[in-house]
C-alpha cells in the first residue's frame, strides 16, 4: 500500500502511467484491480500495451476473461 501511496503522490507532480499500478496490484494478488489499471492503460493508448501477450509478469492474468477481451480490444488477438 505504501508503494501505491508513493505513486499517487508522484502522480500529483508528473504523469505516472497506469502500468505501474497494474504491477503493484498484481503483486498483491488483486487481479481485478490490476485489470482495471490495464484497461486504463489501453484507454490512454500507452505503447506498453504491445507487450500484453508476452510480458511474463502478466502471466497470472492471461486466463482472465477481461484480459482476453483486452487483448482483442488492442488488436493483439491475431
Amino acid at each position: 500500500m505504501k508503494v501505491l501511496a508513493n505513486l499517487d503522490e508522484l502522480a500529483r507532480k508528473r504523469y505516472v502511467g497506469p502500468v505501474a499500478q497494474t504491477f503493484v496490484y498484481l503483486g498483491q494478488g488483486e487481479k481485478h484491480l490490476a485489470l482495471d489499471w490495464l484497461e486504463k492503460a489501453s484507454e490512454d493508448r500507452l505503447p506498453e500495451m504491445i507487450w500484453l501477450k508476452v510480458d511474463p509478469a502478466l502471466a497470472p492474468l492471461r486466463n482472465e476473461p477481461r484480459f482476453q477481451a483486452l487483448i482483442k480490444r488492442v488488436g493483439l488477438d491475431k
